[in-house]
């Protein structure tokens, strides 16, 4: 199973940039950056919940798994 963050989707969806997404979560540009080039990249709880609340949107929206990729 492949989890997915899926920061850039909703960004794009609220057009959001990696700058101001980065701002409104309290993050750096370059941590944002990170999950925009690569879905797949490893996080913890702290930092999905400042993305999610940054995003209006429940932590579980963020993440999206696919059986047999990867």
């Amino acid at each position: 199973m492949t989890i997915y963050i899926r920061v850039k989707e909703l960004a794009e969806q609220k057009n959001l940039t990696v700058r101001e997404l980065a701002q409104l979560a309290g993050l750096s540009p370059s941590t944002v950056r990170k999950f925009w080039r690569d879905p797949r990249h490893k996080t913890n709880t702290r930092v999905l919940d400042q993305l999610a609340k940054a995003l209006a949107v429940d932590a579980s929206e963020l993440i999206r798994s696919e059986q047999g990729r990867g």
